[in-house]
């Protein structure tokens, strides 16, 4: 195993241990040269995470662009990262600049802050040619945006499959495979924006962060879970700001609490193994019988035992 790749250890269960992280993109076959999805190499083999990475490894590992596919494939599950797919787009090479890298006002493009490979400058001019773009491609580790996939338009609130929060922010995507990988943070606003500005404040977040303003009609949305699909069999969701899964009279190997984003990071089937509990939803697909509509739905702060205070 790479040097520094450790495990997150939280409460009283290593979230490494029976994490399982499905990476199941649509990949016909996966590129595992160089740096996870998302990830800038620097100086020779070195790899150095975006701002948007929450796993539980650490951001920057020398070498680990020269790791076998092998060990990459283990690093995936246990790091809640992925390797891209191989070439699967036509490249635009008509833009200045390449993914994740911002034009400027004297006609330079300027490398996201991890950007260090060796050997390439952090600038290079808007007016190269797309051959000479090709080549800085090929030579420096970096890539020109995908041609557009949709209809933009920067009259949606948030970018293509971000969340809006009751504060009016947006919430990048944090599920494998849909989670952003760009190298900005997983938070953004634009409501402190005023209209004039908008529609450039947009454009330039999307070239910077690698993101879409897809027309309604095209874009994404996020499939919402059900009740039944938050928790498992017979748990109750309690709180609101941080949801959990609670079970008070759960009597198994794990916690009788857990939170939501924990639970489905796990995995439903993987959760149900460890912890000796039914999923909501059966591998067939058949829906699990409803909740008890007598179930009491409590909320509050939660002790270490689980219990609920004040109730």
């Amino acid at each position: 195993m790479l040097k520094g790749f450790l495990c997150a250890c939280a409460s009283l269960t290593c979230a490494c241990c029976f994490a399982k992280v499905p990476t199941g993109t649509s990949c016909k076959a996966t590129d595992f040269s160089g740096c996870p999805r998302g990830w800038e190499r620097y100086g020779k083999w070195s790899c150095a995470a975006p701002a948007s990475y929450v796993g539980p490894c650490m951001k920057e590992y020398e070498g680990l662009a020269q790791v076998d596919a092998n060990e990459k494939r283990q690093l995936e599950t246990s790091c809640n990262i992925e390797w891209p797919c191989e070439e699967q787009c036509e490249r635009d090479w008509s833009l200045a600049c390449p993914e994740f890298w911002a034009e400027t006002a004297s006609g330079y493009c300027v490398a996201p802050p991890q950007y260090r490979f060796e050997g390439c400058a952090k600038m290079i001019s808007v007016g190269s040619s797309s051959t000479e773009r090709q080549n800085i491609a090929a030579a420096c580790h970096v890539k020109w945006p995908c041609n557009s996939r949709c209809g933009e338009d920067y009259a949606q609130v948030c970018p293509t499959g971000w969340l809006q929060n009751s504060d009016g922010s947006c919430q990048a995507p944090t599920k494998m495979p849909q989670a952003y990988a760009g190298p900005c943070e997983p938070v953004v606003t634009f409501a402190n924006v005023s209209t004039k500005d908008s529609v450039e404040v947009k454009k330039t977040f999307a070239a910077r962060c690698g993101v879409e303003f897809c027309a309604q009609e095209e874009s994404l949305q996020p499939t919402s879970s059900s009740p039944d699909s938050s928790c498992p069999v017979g748990w109750i969701l309690v709180g609101e700001i941080a949801p959990h899964c609670f079970d008070a009279s759960y009597t198994g190997p794990c916690r009788p609490v857990v939170a939501v984003q924990d639970f489905h990071r796990i995995g439903h089937a993987a959760f149900g193994k460890i912890c000796n509990t039914e999923i909501a939803v059966p591998p067939g697909g058949v829906k699990a019988p409803e909740h008890s509509a007598k179930t009491q739905m409590l909320s509050g702060p939660l002790l270490a035992s689980g219990l609920i205070l004040g109730q």
